[in-house]
């Protein structure tokens, strides 16, 4: 009963989550913080979907690029990690994007002096890349992907959507899942969507005894306070079991708009019938069900008071509680809650786990996001403005706790978004920084973007050879060198030096142990006997006897015992089965592998057969035939 009972919880939570964002997707004309999340999500989804569709059209006219600019500039508890006075590093990119056409461009530089600076054009209708390192030299390196690479590349991607996927209630395999998905939600009715919900939790409050009683729960976080009406149920009837079960299938099959989704990916039918017979879920319910209502809407549910999970759209704000505390084995709160401020919006979002958590990253950890003022600036482009201040802290080696804060401030406008910020560690009572960093974001048109002429470029194999081996490479490392005050060749030719000392001894100490634990390397080695000299041409047969007389004239007497037991042992897996069908390879090129089709299940015997018949002697196609009939029967 409990098991059971536990999953329709589970199910209900996870119901009134995603009904709790489907409503606020659909309910687009509501003011509040809801509505502010989500146009601040709709401009991120937006943009990128421009992105995409803009890259992906070759014939388009439209032109688009982007520019990046990052500095960071080290603080005195970086340079101490570093052991060394830190300089300023930059880092600057550009794309564009024109008809099919990609341009980068990527700058480097250390201590306010250009390092690196690499231009690269990839253009899709002729498949040329164009590489130019300026460092290096003033053209770029051109290079092309065949249409058999690409299609083997696009080959290799593509079978990675025959991974099979298993239903998570237990069923049929179900293939392209993400693809049907898709094509599913592109006219799902949402509101529909959230009445299904609204009748699957109705479903299980109707299904539950009698109010044990009712009463109210005030919660309040990051200034927002709510007042929930609770009505608690007990577990202590046994038949909640099947009442529960019975109500939520048949809610669930009633649930027009939720099956018009799923059945794009699975059978709906078999899913609800399955949905409860799984063994996911063993632990049971030991304590009272508590279900929370805010306006007389059912937006929470928990396990007494300390397990527990609420949402709801307050007069004052957004908020979204999971607590959680289980026998003390994983005590967990995570908050999230947004208020606004006219076209403002201010958000909190905060985590505290315990030592005993699986989150093993933020075992014993505080994490808490404050993000005020936020405002949309240009919807298209995704530029907004907002300060933000982020604190995380983490155990340090001492067995205390060192607190890492991050400080920014974002502009944007119709073009472009900036952030400058602060990153500050404080520990044993004092603050140090650790980093001061600088970004922008600018949105380009790309006008320049071009495919560089072929009397730009190096397309001879030793010409591009030699520009990583010549002067300007050298020099290249030099200005690096001076630049960070480490010897880039000296460090270079080091590695190269110990990984050559690595190699060698490696090697002979294998030569040492394979002397000791391989005799036949050794009676080759150092006897000058080839045991693979004793097989046969078709390595269908091995001369042993010859092997170890000859072996027994020369080898010491006291060896002898280990090589008879190792020959014995090896010689054998050299040893041919197929030896028709490997000549046939060898000495014809027909391999019997390409007459498997693509899923290698169904084998074109009538064909295969007619094609060895033409270059295989005739004398030997019933050998041939038998062994390919084994080998399929093999496989099958």
């Amino acid at each position: 009963m409990k098991k059971t009972v536990s999953k329709i919880i589970c199910c209900a939570a996870s119901l009134m989550l995603a009904a709790s964002m489907m409503s606020a997707c659909e309910n687009t004309g509501e003011s509040g913080a809801k509505q502010l999340l989500i146009s601040a999500l709709d401009s991120e989804v937006s943009t990128f979907r421009n992105t995409l569709s803009l890259i992906g059209n070759k014939s388009s006219k439209e032109k688009m690029g982007g520019k990046v600019k990052v500095s960071v500039d080290p603080g005195e508890y970086l340079d101490k990690l570093a052991d060394k006075d830190m300089k300023e590093i930059s880092l600057s990119a550009e794309e564009k994007v024109k008809g099919g056409v990609l341009g980068t461009g990527l700058s480097f530089g250390y201590g306010g002096e250009k390092l690196a600076d690499i231009d690269t054009v990839i253009d899709s209708d002729s498949k040329n890349t164009y590489i130019r390192i300026n460092e290096l030299s003033d053209k770029y390196i051109k290079t092309s992907i065949s249409d058999d690479e690409a299609d083997s590349f696009l080959s290799g991607i593509k079978s990675l959507a025959d991974i099979d996927f298993v239903k998570p209630q237990g069923g049929e395999f179900v293939n392209d899942v993400l693809d049907n998905a898709v094509g599913a939600f592109k006219s799902v009715d949402i509101g529909g969507i959230v009445k299904d919900v609204d009748s699957v939790v109705d479903a299980v409050s109707k299904a539950l005894p009698e109010t044990e009683n009712s009463g109210e729960k005030t919660v309040k976080k990051n200034g927002i306070e709510a007042i929930f009406k609770t009505e608690k149920f007990s577990m202590s009837d046994n038949n909640i079991d099947e009442k529960c079960t019975n109500a939520v299938k048949q809610a669930l099959l009633k649930s027009e708009n939720i099956k018009a989704v799923v059945s794009e990916v699975t059978d709906y039918e078999e899913l609800v019938n399955n949905m409860f017979a799984s063994d996911a879920i063993e632990e049971g319910i030991d304590d009272d069900v508590v279900f929370y209502y805010y306006n007389d809407k059912l937006c929470g549910v928990g396990i007494d008071n300390k397990n527990y999970f609420i949402s709801s759209d307050t007069d004052d704000g957004y908020m979204f509680v999971l607590k959680s505390n289980y026998q003390n084995d994983y005590k967990s709160e995570v908050v999230l809650t947004a208020i606004p401020d006219g076209e403002k919006l201010d958000i909190s979002f905060s985590a505290s786990f315990d030592d005993n958590t699986n989150v093993s990253v933020l075992s014993g950890n505080d994490l808490a996001l404050k993000i005020n003022d936020f405002e949309i600036v240009n919807k298209d482009i995704g530029t907004y403005n907002a300060q933000v201040e982020a604190g995380m802290s983490i155990p340090t080696a001492d067995g205390g706790k060192a607190k890492c804060v991050v400080k920014s401030k974002s502009e944007g406008d119709d073009r472009a978004q900036t952030e400058t910020g602060e990153i500050v560690v404080e520990e044993n009572k004092t603050s140090q920084n650790l980093l001061s960093y600088q970004l922008s974001v600018e949105q380009t048109d790309a006008s320049d973007i071009k495919i560089p002429d072929d009397s730009e470029c190096i397309v001879n194999d030793d010409d591009i050879a030699k520009l990583f081996t010549g002067d300007n490479l050298y020099s290249w490392l030099d200005k690096i060198s001076k630049a960070i005050g480490i010897d880039i060749s000296e460090k270079l030719d080091e590695m190269v030096s110990s990984f050559s000392e690595n190699y060698d001894d490696q090697l002979n100490e294998d030569i040492d142990n394979d002397y000791d634990d391989d005799p036949l390397y050794d009676l080759m080695d150092n006897y000058g006997i080839d045991y693979w000299d004793y097989y046969s041409d078709d390595y269908t047969e091995f001369y042993m006897d010859k092997f170890l007389s000859d072996a027994e004239k020369v080898y010491p007497a006291e060896k002898m015992d280990a090589l008879k037991e190792q020959i014995e042992e090896e010689y054998q897996y050299y040893l041919s089965d197929t030896p028709n069908l490997d000549a046939l390879y060898d000495d014809y090129q027909i391999d019997y592998w390409d007459y498997y089709d693509d899923d290698l299940v169904n084998f074109d015997m009538d064909k295969f057969l007619a094609d060895a018949k033409k270059v295989y002697p005739a004398d030997k196609m019933d050998e041939l035939k038998k062994e390919i009939e084994d080998v399929i029967s093999e496989y099958e």
